[in-house]
């Protein structure tokens, strides 16, 4: 195999390995502060300190986000802003993150204050504010400490591309999901909404910057996928996802989760059929059955 045809089949697994990451909300970056009696949550970064890529996620136990101060965040270097987001006030935004050189919209709808429109300066250093009200959903870049942002043409940016063409680190499905915080804050478990939830569930890494325990999931009758992180564990002996008839796709994005204290855990406990088992033996990977089985077989 020459080399141009070698790097032709390792270059988009690079490149889709790295952006996928970017759909996924960065909630270990972030501060979700309830508001407006409940009905929604504004979204602060965890502290001044945040760098990288910053994805601010649609909802939030199921609420709608509203973007609130990044001001002075100076290691952030790109941003994903959901379609349908609004920022939470007349001065809240990015200003001062002078590292700043990408912003994503992933709609043509972000609402910047009560009448639509912000000038340029107010939620971010240049003008982006502007040329986003004129060119819509995309994403937008400016050289490091630049005022002046250009939209990038052609195909759609992985982090506008639906989440469901990167399984391994989908978008966390927050609005189906509820947390509670446990060990006097330490971390967090999570539960689903209610029992009606259906499709693809994914069980974020962290929330609120804290590690995040699977807890009941029993009887979702209308889940069909579980994806798992790496690191995660079980909260008690028997949490997990029995009753889940529908339930044909699992994902684990590590080896190291842990079921119990002793790390293991027999058949039937955690899922329906053998896959607690299967997993011990087999690892990362994603994992089917049959609608109904017991059989669990890790995808090659």
């Amino acid at each position: 195999m020459t080399k141009r045809a070698l790097m032709g089949l390792i270059l988009p697994a690079i490149i889709g390995a790295s952006t996928a990451f970017a759909q996924q909300p960065t909630l270990d970056k972030l501060k979700l502060v309830s508001i407006k009696g409940g009905a929604e949550y504004k979204a602060n970064p965890i502290n001044n300190q945040i760098s990288g890529a910053v994805v601010i996620p649609a909802t939030y136990n199921g609420k709608p986000v509203s973007v609130d101060y990044f001001t002075g965040c100076k290691e952030i270097t790109s941003v994903t802003i959901p379609a349908g987001a609004q920022f939470s006030d007349v001065y809240s935004g990015f200003q001062g993150c002078t590292k700043l050189t990408s912003v994503t919209f992933q709609g043509s709808d972000t609402i910047f204050s009560q009448s639509g429109k912000a000038g340029n300066g107010v939620r971010f250093q240049g003008d982006l504010s502007i040329a986003y009200q004129t060119s819509g959903a995309g994403t937008y870049t400016r050289p490091a400490g630049g005022t002046n942002w250009t939209k990038q043409g052609g195909a759609m940016t992985p982090a506008q591309q639906p989440a469901a063409q990167y399984p391994l680190a989908q978008q966390a499905a927050l609005d189906k999901l509820k947390f509670t915080a446990i060990k006097n804050g330490a971390e967090y478990k999570v539960n689903p909404m209610n029992n009606q939830i259906s499709g693809a569930v994914v069980i974020p890494a962290t929330y609120n910057g804290k590690p995040v325990s699977v807890d009941y999931f029993t009887s979702c009758k209308e889940i069909t996928s579980v994806t798992i992180p790496a690191g995660a564990q079980f909260s008690d002996v028997y949490s997990g996802f029995q009753g889940c008839t529908k339930l044909t796709s699992v994902t684990f994005q590590g080896s190291d989760t842990i079921f119990s204290q002793s790390g293991k855990a027999g058949n039937g406990v955690r899922f329906q059929g053998d896959l607690s088992i299967v997993y011990q033996t087999s690892g990362a990977g994603t994992y089917t059955r049959s609608a109904g089985g017991t059989n669990w077989t890790k995808v090659q």
